[in-house]
């Protein structure tokens, strides 16, 4: 039974979607949000598949939490590098309007895990929750993400500051301050899923970069490179295990993961140049992608983790998809309206 959601997820993706000679819109903000869409159900299915491991096909989203998180990355590179190149000064201004968009929102959801741990008899003080960090968790589930890609926005804004215009050194910097991070979270004990795709984000911004030239090669060769990228990420998906204790380094798990998670991402990007992706349920997912990657993790602990309220796999797992949806929408409005509040206010 579990496995009608998967058909109904492929349903709606594929539905509205129109092939096209040349897509030149195929990192749009509207196509880019299509994708969001998309890649919000994969991680909202990730999470509950952890729970309920049941069905053929949806128990194999367990495995792909890392993939979505790889197109996440390379957007968030992609945005701050086009950003920077078209707009004269990006970096004024910076800290004070794109942190708060995603700090805000954090901070409000926190406190409502914090809130729906209380009621099941778990109260963190501020102190347990830093203890909590310091082991590489946060009470707000999953949401290691944000963290990092706040941590990104702050390097950007610094090299950009360092750098000017001189995207080369800025990209450099970037590599080089997410490589320490990598090494840094790797010898504190943290998990690898906190750091294993990051370098994903520099390849944004190097597309954004010397997109015209990427474009150009691609054109060429689409068809003689895509298939040789499926065919690598095939290799390396169905592999992975053996690949990493033939490699047999500290890193190995990390560079493996990193090169599928470039590979999809790459996958993603050739599609979108020749399929017009999207719809008006993947377009309304998309806008509220941030808030469905915050809540569902309360939605996932109050059905599933906690205990099992309803006995039915796929009826759970529809209540969780539907609340953590309409919860998204809602908060996504909360938001919007504390987020313009705040920018009247910075910009008195």
């Amino acid at each position: 039974m579990m496995d009608i959601l998967v058909l109904i997820f492929l349903i709606v993706i594929l539905f509205g979607i129109k092939f096209t000679h040349d897509n030149e819109e195929y990192l749009s903000l509207k196509t880019c949000n299509s994708i969001r869409g998309i890649l919000a159900l994969i991680v909202l299915f990730h999470h509950i598949a952890q729970r309920i491991n049941s069905g053929y096909l949806f128990s194999e989203f367990t495995k792909f939490g890392f993939l979505p998180v790889s197109v996440f990355f390379f957007f968030s590179g992609y945005g701050l590098m086009k950003k920077h190149i078209s707009e004269e000064d990006y970096s004024k201004g910076f800290i004070k309007k794109r942190i708060p968009s995603l700090l805000i929102p954090y901070l409000i959801v926190i406190f409502l895990y914090w809130l729906m741990y209380a009621c099941y008899g778990e109260v963190y003080s501020f102190v347990d929750m830093l203890d909590i960090l310091s082991r590489g968790y946060i009470i707000a589930s999953a949401s290691w993400y944000i963290v990092d890609i706040i941590i990104l926005y702050f390097v950007f804004y610094l090299s950009m500051k360092l750098f000017k215009k001189n995207n080369w050194l800025i990209i450099l910097c970037n590599v080089i301050f997410n490589a320490m991070l990598m090494f840094l979270f790797k010898n504190i004990g943290w998990g690898e899923y906190w750091y294993n795709t990051i370098l994903i984000s520099n390849l944004g911004m190097l597309w954004a970069f010397k997109e015209e030239i990427i474009i150009k090669f691609i054109k060429k060769s689409y068809y003689l490179v895509l298939p040789m990228i499926v065919l690598l990420f095939g290799v390396l998906w169905g592999n992975r295990s053996l690949v990493v204790k033939l490699l047999n380094f500290e890193f190995a798990s990390v560079l493996v993961t990193t090169i599928i998670g470039i590979l999809f991402t790459l996958i993603v990007i050739f599609i979108s140049r020749k399929f017009i992706i999207g719809n008006k349920i993947l377009n309304f997912v998309g806008k509220i992608s941030l808030e469905v990657y915050l809540l569902q993790g309360i939605f996932v602990y109050i059905f599933i983790k906690s205990a099992r309220i309803i006995s039915s796999d796929i009826l759970t797992s529809l209540i969780v998809i539907v609340l953590t949806i309409v919860f998204g929408y809602v908060f996504n409005k909360l938001f919007s309206f504390i987020l313009s509040k705040y920018k009247k206010l910075i910009a008195r």
